[in-house]
């Protein structure tokens, strides 16, 4: 079966998936919201510069020394 000529855009889904808008937030809360986010995705990066800093080397899965 084919629809033809749909009446419905994008706008009156995304209004009826979103019916009220967000709240809005202030930019600490933004500024918050970011460094959250960036710190989480780069913990384990940051842990293993720790890790070097201490001069620990850490073995891969492989068995080759990781620096």
């Amino acid at each position: 079966m084919v629809l033809a000529n749909s009446k419905v855009t994008s706008l009156d889904i995304h209004r009826a998936v979103f019916p009220v808008p967000p709240a809005p937030k202030s930019l600490a809360q933004l500024k918050e919201g970011v460094r959250r986010y960036i710190r989480k995705r780069h913990a384990v990066h940051a842990h293993s510069i720790r890790l070097r800093a201490r001069g620990v080397r850490r073995r891969t899965s492989a068995g080759c020394v990781s620096i």
